[in-house]
């Protein structure tokens, strides 16, 4: 009798667990869904990336500076 309750005791947890996975992985699924529906279209987030990119730089320095002194000596 100890046996047959260990057995449905842990058939019975396996059944929760694996019923709490597939939710689990339904709602993923879901959410995954309606972030690529909420998604901007290609051209729009190419548009935001060289925008930011273009941002970017212009705060940056330039990289080359003019030399305080000539290269060659005359």
């Amino acid at each position: 009798m100890e046996k047959v309750y260990n057995f449905i005791k842990i058939t019975l947890l396996g059944l929760i667990l694996g019923i709490l996975v597939s939710l689990l992985l339904q709602v993923n699924y879901w959410a995954y869904d309606i972030k690529m529906t909420l998604r901007n279209s290609m051209i729009e987030q190419n548009r935001e990336y060289i925008k930011n990119y273009l941002e970017k730089n212009k705060k940056k320095p330039p990289a080359c500076t003019a030399p305080n002194k000539p290269k060659y000596k005359i």
